[in-house]
């Protein structure tokens, strides 16, 4: 009868043990759900946030950012100046069959009035200079871009849209937001009222002929002082001239960033780094450098 009772209890203490254990068990899986659904609710609240920030950097472009990532797509060259052209103040002129070199100082966006049948709250700018004999259009709202050329009138965007592309501004912005050229590109837009932007078609002004002397022995003081221009390689800027007589020359890579810079200060020539410190210097009268 003893010996029942002590089986009975040890098989009582085994199935409280497996109860406890089940419990226990239970206990820690809920732990470990609730953990998860923590976590994924984290997961969810940082993704959430990420992509609330990335709409808000884009829903906050100034009007000149928008502007200035139109020159950045690839198809501007079918309507329009390129970034690259913009930027090293050198581009090409179509008339006709035949396509010159020209040169440019002043990039200026004239304000157009509106046109009908345009996306809701588009504002249109014409480029000036020209890409060739024709108008080069940009049109702006929250989330898109458009970039067109036309030789007609600027009154209906059904006709307008015909020779144009509509571009994503979001799109656009992840692709050359970290682009070091842009900041420099934004800061060379001039947005001007209607008629005030002729004197950027002066052909007088804009010929590449012009100065086309001084650009050259500018670039073969460069040579003699840090070997031959490697044209492949890099873009090279117009030759900028203070107005202390003094010149300036940014080498770029192919996405429009400024790799160098060489200058002249007073009987010096002077080369820069991509951050504007000095590498080397040399007196102009080819003195040994310093």
């Amino acid at each position: 009868m003893k010996r029942i009772f002590v089986l009975s209890l040890s098989a009582f203490l085994v199935l409280a043990g497996c109860h406890s254990g089940e419990k226990s068990n239970a206990t820690d899986k809920k732990e470990e759900n609730k953990q998860a659904s923590k976590t994924n609710d984290s997961n969810k609240e940082k993704q959430d946030n990420k992509n609330e920030n990335k709409s808000t950097s884009v829903t906050q472009l100034s009007e000149k950012k928008k502007l200035a990532l139109a020159f950045y797509a690839d198809e501007a060259d079918q309507y329009m100046l390129t970034k690259n052209e913009i930027l090293t103040g050198i581009y090409e002129y179509k008339k006709g069959s035949e396509v010159e070199k020209k040169q440019m100082e002043d990039l200026m966006l004239e304000k157009v009035d509106s046109i009908k049948n345009a996306p809701d709250g588009m504002k249109f700018y014409q480029v000036y200079p020209t890409k060739g004999q024709f108008a080069s259009v940009i049109g702006v709202n929250k989330n898109k871009i458009f970039i067109g050329s036309t030789q007609g009138a600027l009154n209906d965007y059904a006709s307008l849209s015909k020779d144009g592309k509509e571009l994503d501004i979001n799109q656009l912005y992840k692709a050359n937001k970290d682009n070091r050229s842009l900041p420099e590109m934004e800061k060379k837009i001039q947005i001007v009222d209607s008629g005030a932007a002729q004197k950027a078609d002066d052909p007088d002004k804009n010929a590449a002929n012009t100065m086309a002397h001084m650009r050259s022995q500018i670039y073969n003081e460069i040579s003699e002082f840090d070997g031959e221009l490697d044209n492949k390689t890099y873009l090279w800027d117009n030759i900028r001239i203070d107005n202390d007589g003094n010149w300036t020359v940014n080498y770029r890579n192919h996405d429009g960033e400024i790799m160098g810079t060489y200058k002249s200060e007073k009987d010096k020539i002077i080369k820069l780094d991509q951050n504007g410190n000095k590498v080397k210097e040399k007196q102009m009268s080819n003195q040994s450098e310093e």
